[in-house]
């Protein structure tokens, strides 16, 4: 199947922390306005229990920012309880809100909410009262298409020729979970065929399987079985495609001859996605923390290699340089990077892309203040450079170090909010 564009790898942290990095406070005045509800970034009318959902709109409740962190501490987490903040579904109170910004609540749909159209109602104490209503169905396929977003159909109905009734993960009574995907071709006569491609992370992100489907009585159905165990947070996306070039040349021509020209040229080409997103509330929050402690860590042991190699610079003794260099500096930089690589290694996916970025950066500059001080001394060759680091010169290295740290724990804080 052709595909536009250029496949992308969308990395699991992006559809963990879609709606978890924290924008700055804004002033809170006049009653809440509730604008909109977003799933995976979408906005939708109809959501499903277990879904973490964005609920937009203004003079929502701002949590206070974050402390710095303790210098060796843990990483700092919210004491803010979101007391002022009362959100009920259906006249039901909903527990563990995550508030962001004033413009921004975040919530996970409780899984024994009930079916149907219900009011969600967000209650700002002291300002008032908004309200908006919201449907919860069994299942609902987020549809979108593809190279164009996700859509609705409030303002687009899918094509006549194509659509898609269920994409959903299922286990199996032999404990395997597999994508389920049904939909329908009622335009489409047996003996055509659609093509299924089921990718992760965006319609752009990496392809995980695909298969060719044929159409039976105006429809179409198949299983995926789960590529990866355990599965990676995020969002699946399924996209179904149907393409007169691509089918035999006997029932190409026989759907060019029976059908008008306007229905052949609409068959050139009919493609329709759904999007699945994988993981709970809880989930989602323990995987961001265990990144985080990850990142932490690994900017504690770098800051104190740092810290001591500012004490070596302060005793410019060549000899003393050496042994550190052998026995501290260069096995704990090599340690670090290794626990660096072996944490990606466990998921399917990169999983801080943007937070590697920072410690490389980090790593690059202490390996340049290491690389100028070696040469100062006239150290041994074979230790003037941090094996696998390219380095990054600094005019000030301490305080270049100290910037780049407080922006990666900044940035991986965030997701905490």
């Amino acid at each position: 199947m052709s595909r536009r564009g250029p496949v992308v790898t969308r990395p699991l942290i992006a559809a963990l922390l879609a709606v978890a990095f924290a924008l700055p406070a804004r002033a809170q005045e006049g009653p809440p306005v509730l604008t909109e509800v977003r799933l995976d970034r979408r906005r939708v009318t109809a959501v499903s229990p277990d879904h973490l959902i964005e609920v937009r709109g203004s003079g929502l409740h701002a949590c206070p920012p974050l402390p710095e962190p303790a210098p060796g501490g843990p990483p700092p987490r919210s004491t803010c309880r979101h007391e002022e903040v009362e959100v009920t579904l259906g006249g039901v109170q909903q527990r563990g809100v995550l508030s962001h910004d004033a413009e921004r609540l975040v919530l996970i749909v409780p899984e024994d909410t009930p079916l149907g159209r219900h009011p969600l109602v967000v209650t700002i104490r002291g300002r008032g009262t908004a309200t908006l209503d919201l449907e919860v169905v069994e299942h609902v396929p987020l549809l979108y298409r593809p190279g164009q977003g996700c859509v609705t159909t409030e303002t687009w109905q899918p094509p006549r020729e194509l659509h898609i009734s269920r994409f959903q993960l299922v286990t199996g009574t032999d404990g395997l979970r597999r994508f389920v995907v049904e939909g329908g071709a009622p335009g489409l006569p047996d003996g055509c065929s659609v093509e299924a491609l089921l990718l992760y992370g965006g319609e752009d992100g990496p392809p995980l399987a695909s298969r060719r489907l044929p159409v039976e009585e105006g429809r179409f159905r198949t299983e995926f079985e789960a590529p990866f165990r355990p599965l990676p947070l995020g969002t699946y996306h399924i996209e179904v495609v149907f393409e007169l070039a691509q089918e035999p040349r006997d029932g190409a021509s026989e759907l060019t001859r029976t059908l008008p020209p306007a229905a052949v040229k609409r068959l050139e080409r009919v493609d329709l996605g759904a999007l699945l997103q994988l993981g709970t509330h809880g989930e989602v929050l323990a995987e961001v923390r265990r990144i985080q402690e990850h990142v932490h860590a690994l900017a504690r042991d770098l800051a104190r290699l740092a810290a001591d190699l500012g004490d070596q610079e302060a005793a410019a003794d060549r000899l003393a340089f050496e042994a550190w260099a052998r026995t501290t500096f260069l096995p704990c930089v090599a340690a670090a990077l290794g626990r660096a690589d072996a944490f990606d290694r466990g998921f399917a996916f990169p999983p801080a892309p943007r937070a590697r970025e920072r410690l490389t950066r980090l790593c690059a500059l202490l390996a340049g203040w290491y690389a100028e001080l070696a040469a100062a001394l006239e150290v041994d060759a074979s230790l003037r450079a941090v094996p696998g680091v390219t380095p990054a010169p600094s005019r000030s290295p301490r305080e270049a170090l100290e910037a780049e740290r407080r922006r990666l724990l900044i940035l991986v804080d965030s997701a905490a909010r």
